[in-house]
């Protein structure tokens, strides 16, 4: 009797041992699967027939009986894995926890407290706040290409497949384990929770085991591994899963010196006063109010000292454990990233002068006030819990959010070319023009990054848009995420209807806008910018003060 029973009969007469996949996952895992074996099915005489099923009795003798069933096995465990495992359409991934925006096969973390990717291979990918990255097919698995931030990778079984994190220089391979990826300025590090990894750096490769990190730059530091994870929500979890010898080891080290100011007086200025402040170098004159941080704020940033006056404790603390990019405001929104303690840690002001010791890393005041100046936030933390005895821990709460998102924009191509339309048309036109071309000449400097309003508008000065979506929480009293994926500075004069509140205009600057003229920002931002900013609620994570006390004056 001739061989000629088919591949696709075997798989149909024994697939529903397996269970039933969707009809047309199965077709479409068929065809892949024949396409990998159709070469080969000359050699075996198996015929990629159309015929009717085989009856059940009908066999097939010899070495071909063999070579079929070893095919049909393969096949039959090809077919049922990619059929359960490649959902329909292209999506590789999914968000099962946080704050994670989503572009084709593109991801971001924006929330404060990152997120959680379920891969379509059974992975899951722990994505730190500000972390991007995007997956993609290979031959024999997924990669993860990382642009930014740090991922924990809980890698599932891979079979005879890998699992790939790739950065700028490095590529990582796997088959099933637990490891850390970061993306950093200086370079990339990896770090081995569970399992073994491989770390491939042009042409050298090397393979880590738990406990064990390498960097790509020699000028990386090396912190224990259980340092390295601690920003994990999971990060109690993991590190149970370290070696015990390494945990010890790491209880045993020696604890570097905290970074410190070389010298620092704090000194109560006392409740908030009663006048408000006014832009200079290089803001129009007319602004009334610019983003600070707390009352009439004046910090001052040199490589040798920094200089905060007016400032309340509810900014200092968000200043030094707030993620980054989040400005620093003290606006009626930040108090929700802060609970706990007495009343005097929202109200009162405090002067603040310290001496930065030699070596310091320089930062511009921009950075500071954004939250992107680590060493300089740490040596902050230091003299919060020296001074003020401060023990804060962090905490995910359910909580009011607006989310700033895209609507006719639809790129930072869009929105330039109608953010400059608003300019165009500002009242304030003229001092716009005159304001950028002084900048242009050199004759003065600009301060970018800037976000205010002036009476009925809400302008910006090349700001960035967490520099945005932080003035609008001011605006709007509650949390504003940036859902837009946008990463461009623009310039920009929204104009809208603000109706009298009856408050001054320090008070009026000083609190969230009345329910009418935040009718009115919505439909401005959608009308003038093509941006929607809609409500909801969301995990945001919060700081809480276990313990605080009122420090004497130095």
């Amino acid at each position: 009797m001739k061989a000629d029973l088919t591949i696709r009969t075997l798989l149909r007469r024994y697939l529903p041992e397996y269970g039933e996949p969707p009809a047309l996952r199965t077709q479409n895992a068929l065809d892949r699967a024949w396409q990998k074996l159709e070469p080969h099915a000359t050699n075996a005489r198996v015929t990629r027939s159309v015929r009717p099923e085989v009856p059940a009795q009908e066999s097939v003798r010899g070495s071909l009986n063999l070579r079929l069933a070893a095919a049909a096995v393969f096949v039959l465990a090809v077919a049922i894995g990619t059929a359960i495992l490649w959902p329909s359409g292209d999506a590789l991934f999914s968000v099962a926890a946080g704050e994670i925006h989503l572009d084709g096969n593109s991801a971001r973390s924006n929330g404060g407290a990152g997120g959680v990717l379920a891969l379509v291979d059974g992975s899951r990918v722990e994505m730190r706040s500000g972390s991007a990255l995007s997956l993609a097919r290979r031959d024999d698995g997924l990669r993860i290409l990382l642009t930014t931030g740090g991922v924990i990778v809980h890698a599932a079984k891979q079979g005879n497949g890998h699992l790939y994190v790739q950065t700028k220089d490095i590529t990582v391979s796997v088959v099933g384990t637990v490891f850390l990826v970061n993306a950093e300025k200086q370079g990339s590090r990896v770090a081995v929770i569970e399992g073994e990894v491989r770390v491939q750096q042009g042409a050298n490769e090397r393979t880590l085991v738990p406990g064990e990190q390498v960097t790509s730059s020699p000028a990386m530091s090396a912190p224990p591994v259980r340092q390295v994870i601690a920003w994990s929500r999971n990060a109690a979890a993991l590190d149970a899963l370290l070696p015990a010898v390494v945990t010890q080891a790491a209880d045993q080290t020696v604890a570097p010196a905290k970074p410190a100011f070389e010298v620092i007086s704090i000194r109560s200025s006392g409740s908030a006063p009663a006048g408000g402040g006014r832009g200079g170098g290089g803001l129009p004159s007319y602004a009334p109010y610019t983003i600070a941080c707390s009352g009439v704020n004046f910090t001052q940033l040199d490589p040798g000292r920094l200089s905060i006056r007016n400032v309340t404790l509810l900014t200092l603390i968000l200043r030094a454990y707030g993620p980054a990019d989040r400005n620093c405001t003290s606006f009626t929104s930040q108090s929700q990233g802060l609970s706990g303690g007495p009343a005097w840690v929202y109200s009162e002001q405090f002067n603040v002068e310290a001496g930065l010791p030699q070596g310091a890393p320089v930062y511009t005041l921009r950075q500071f006030e954004n939250n992107n100046a680590p060493v300089l936030q740490a040596m902050l933390r230091t003299a919060l819990e020296d001074r003020f005895k401060l023990v804060v821990r962090r905490e995910t709460r359910e909580l009011p959010v607006e989310m700033l998102k895209l609507g006719t924009t639809k790129d930072a191509t869009q929105l330039a070319e109608l953010a400059a339309q608003t300019m165009s048309r500002s009242p304030n036109k003229a001092e716009w023009d005159g304001l950028f071309a002084r900048a242009a000449q050199g004759l003065e400097t600009l301060k970018e990054g800037l976000v205010s309003t002036e009476g009925d508008g809400l302008w910006g000065i090349r700001a960035s848009m967490p520099e945005v979506v932080s003035y609008l929480g001011r605006l709007t009293g509650k949390p504003v995420l940036d859902r837009t994926g946008l990463t461009a500075n623009i310039s920009f004069h929204v104009l809208f209807d603000r109706p009298p509140d009856g408050l001054g205009p320090f008070q009026g600057y000083m609190r969230p806008l009345a329910p009418a003229s935040m009718t009115n920002l919505r439909r401005a931002l959608r009308e003038q910018l093509g941006l929607e900013l809609e409500s909801g609620t969301t995990p945001v994570e919060v700081l809480v003060i276990d313990r605080i006390e009122r420090p004497t004056d130095n």
